[in-house]
This record gives C-alpha cells, sequence and structure tokens, in this order.
C-alpha cells in the first residue's frame, strides 16, 4: 500500500473537483448538444477518472479511494443543485443522505 503523500492528497482532491465540475456541467450540455460544455464535461471526466488510475497504479487501494469519493462526490453534486440550480433540498433528504454517506465510510473502515 502506497504512504499517503501530499501528491496523492492533491491528486485525489483534484480528481473530486473535476468529477463535481463534469457533474455539475451535465445541464448545460442539454444532453450532450451543446458543445463546448460538452466538451468541458468529457475532459473533466476522463482526466478525474486518470488521475484515480495514477492513485491506483501508485498503491493506494480501491477500498479507501471509491467509498471516500463515494460519499464526497454526491453530497458535493447535491450542494451544486440546491445553490446553483435552486432544486429543493428538503432537511430530511439532506440528513439521510448525510447519515448514509456516514455509514459508507464506516463500513470501507470495517476489516
Amino acid at each position: 500500500m502506497a504512504t499517503i503523500s501530499m501528491a496523492n492528497v492533491a491528486m485525489f482532491f483534484a480528481s473530486v473537483i473535476l468529477q463535481v465540475v463534469s457533474l455539475s456541467l451535465l445541464p448545460a450540455t442539454k444532453s450532450y448538444t451543446v458543445l463546448w460544455p460538452t466538451i468541458v464535461a468529457l475532459v473533466c471526466l476522463n482526466v478525474a477518472i486518470w488521475l484515480f488510475a495514477r492513485l491506483v497504479a501508485g498503491g493506494v487501494r480501491l477500498s479507501i479511494l471509491i467509498p471516500i469519493s463515494a460519499t464526497v462526490v454526491p453530497l458535493s453534486i447535491i450542494a451544486v443543485g440546491v445553490f446553483a440550480y435552486g432544486e429543493p433540498g428538503p432537511a430530511l433528504k439532506i440528513t439521510l443522505l448525510v447519515v448514509a454517506s456516514g455509514l459508507i465510510g464506516y463500513a470501507s473502515s470495517l476489516k
């Protein structure tokens, strides 16, 4: 297993940010019919996946990467939906999603 270096942490955060940007741009692509938002979204997603692949090739375990990103990315996208796109964000829905994310994190720590 690779040690947690600042480079690995930076690559992980860059990957998460690029995933959030890519998913946030999906409404602007209008089902991939608008050229520039589509290109930016696809490039961001591909670079994010490439960064994940580099982390895995460097020895970081998937059992660590996937649960963390599986909690951070959806919660970030929900925040973008609520604050940028004006989607409803009922307290119960947000609470349940945060609890589910916490359970994912807890489950990933079990041996």
